[in-house]
């Protein structure tokens, strides 16, 4: 379906290609989805690249986007040889992204053995990084299987430090998961206050777990600590084909945020059958009220699955190939609206990261292929329409 795209705040200037795009129905209103695959963005051969962070530009990122993402320390490295959350920036988001350079490592600490994503939150004062991690011997390669969220502070985000136990060097976790698996890896962070979030518990934290009986969405609050509080649980959008996919990105200000708060969105990838060599988005996930309106009660509706094209740098015959993609988000974890324009709809936009390389084997699914040179990041603009 072939869509006028508005684009006046991120100021594009690259050459739009074909779109996709889709409509569905939620909260009483019309939602359209639009994406323009833009190109590949970053290269690190040797490194794995998945579950990528990036932050729209604002004062705190010095008016660049930035990305953050966890990966092997030393190209072709295993585990053994210890990992590190890696920096990048571009000034436009699509372009120019400089080369990745570790901002923090897991050698330093005690105990912290394997790491996956890394969200950035800025608190007003200073940067919190949560990391889906498990703890071992990284040595050895010998990790816990349980998974859990650690955490980093600093005054930006390259001047990192772990959140350790007083008096040591062991990381402190802010959660672990149940039975033998825990906390998934697509865990996400909310900064709620600068949206009228509760000033005590303005953190929210959302995941799902792995050694839980149920796939649900779990919501907690923090302060900022260790100190969670639960909250709520609710079903996960489901694609009914054994994919969840949980919310990344808040869409703030949308027309009902007054009586129904404000919505969230999420995208997931998975193979097909058959063939694990790469894998695909299926559409995308609608939380209806992530943050509820402050005289609702907490969220009861489960979340829902739309089906519907993306539009990816690479395609073949099974669709676009997203491996893991995240949304474009500002420091609090929000995408904030254009200016209303009279006869336009209601409108958000942004970009959308994800690896289209080839990840795993024809005959498994996974991600095999990490040491790899061909290993990458690409970016698709994004846009969502309400009325």
């Amino acid at each position: 379906m072939k869509s006028l795209v508005v684009v006046t705040s991120l100021a594009l200037s690259f050459a739009l290609t074909a779109d996709q795009g889709f409509l569905f129905t939620a909260r009483g209103r019309i939602y359209e989805v639009v994406t323009r695959r833009i190109g590949p963005v970053l290269t690190f051969p040797g490194h794995w690249l998945y579950e990528p962070s990036v932050i729209t530009p604002s004062p705190r990122t010095g008016g660049s986007y930035v990305l953050l993402f966890s990966s092997n320390l030393v190209s072709q490295g295993d585990i053994n040889q210890g990992e590190a959350i890696f920096f990048s920036e571009s000034p436009d988001g699509y372009s120019h992204f400089t080369a990745p350079r570790p901002v923090l490592t897991n050698t330093g600490v005690q105990d912290l053995c394997d790491m996956g994503d890394a969200r950035p939150i800025w608190d007003g004062s200073v940067w919190h990084v949560y990391v889906y991690a498990v703890q071992g011997d990284y040595h050895s390669n010998e990790c816990d299987p349980t998974a859990g969220v650690f955490e980093a502070t600093g005054p930006t985000l390259t001047s990192l430090s772990w959140v350790t136990y007083p008096g040591g060097n062991q990381a402190r976790p802010i959660v672990t998961g149940q039975g033998g698996a825990g906390v998934a890896e697509e865990m996400q962070w909310f900064y709620t206050l600068p949206s009228g979030g509760p000033a005590t518990t303005p953190f929210l934290l959302t995941y799902n777990d792995w050694g839980a009986p149920t796939t649900d969405l779990l919501a907690f609050q923090s302060d900022g600590t260790n100190n969670l509080q639960m909250w709520y649980q609710i079903p996960t959008a489901s694609t009914g084909g054994g994919t969840v996919i949980l919310p990344d990105a808040i869409l703030g200000q949308s027309l009902d945020a007054a009586t129904l708060g404000d919505p969230a969105i999420g995208i997931q990838s998975a193979c097909v059958a058959g063939d694990g060599r790469y894998q695909y988005p299926k559409g995308i996930a609608f939380y209806d009220d992530l943050i509820p309106a402050s005289e609702e009660p907490v969220p009861s509706a489960p979340g829902l699955y739309f089906p519907g094209p993306l539009e990816s740098v690479s395609n073949d015959t099974n669709g676009p190939r997203m491996f893991r993609p995240r949304l474009s988000r500002n420091e609090s974890g929000y995408i904030l609206p254009l200016p209303d324009v009279p006869g336009l709809p209601h409108t958000w936009q942004g970009f959308l990261y994800y690896n289209d390389a080839q990840v795993g084997n024809i005959d498994q699914c996974g991600y095999y292929r990490w040491f790899t040179s061909d290993q990458r990041f690409s970016v698709s603009y994004f846009e969502i329409r309400e009325q």
